[in-house]
């Protein structure tokens, strides 16, 4: 008998099982939980800074940022061999891996490789970014949305579309 994609859906973990999940996972490695707006880790003393578990995404955040304490790799002195391991850490431990999931993770994994080239890290241009007023796309909320907004705009830089928005010239393309 096959199931109806009603039936499927519901087999997905809610968002109370996917943070409990993530109390348990930390509860059992003996990580401190903090809330904070900016995701990271620290190895000494173990402890993950993630927002509340709301949405799917915030759960393979928090379980990317555990990645970084208990997954495999992480004191490797490359970047990206930590965050591709953190990743592959979250996958391999989530309730459910969703291609919403992925696609936030590639998303990332991009934006770190960005950040090598360019030879800063994510503070260093943030830092920078609140000096000149240019941020960069993964700081800004709508950065996705912004991006086809100004092709379509023919605009050659998002970061301008980012700009004008700021300053309050557009309004944030709505879905």
């Amino acid at each position: 008998m096959t199931q109806t994609p009603t039936e499927i859906r519901s087999l997905a973990p809610t968002i109370a099982q996917m943070r409990a999940h993530i109390v348990r996972v930390c509860k059992a490695n003996k990580i401190e939980i903090n809330y904070e707006r900016h995701a990271s880790a620290s190895y000494r003393p173990p402890e993950i800074w993630i927002r509340p578990i709301r949405s799917p995404r915030a759960y393979a955040i928090a379980l990317h940022e555990i990645g970084h304490i208990i997954g495999r790799y992480q004191m490797k002195s490359s970047a990206m061999v930590r965050e591709r391991w953190a990743w592959e850490w979250a996958r391999r431990n989530a309730l459910q891996w969703t291609p919403a999931m992925e696609q936030h993770a590639e998303r990332c994994l991009k934006s770190y490789a960005a950040e090598q080239l360019s030879g800063l890290n994510f503070s260093e241009q943030y830092a920078r970014a609140r000096e000149t007023g240019a941020f960069p796309l993964r700081c800004f909320p709508y950065a996705s949305q912004l991006q086809s907004f100004g092709k379509q705009l023919g605009l050659i830089s998002a970061n301008l579309l980012i700009s004008l928005v700021q300053l309050g010239g557009l309004e944030p393309p709505t879905s």
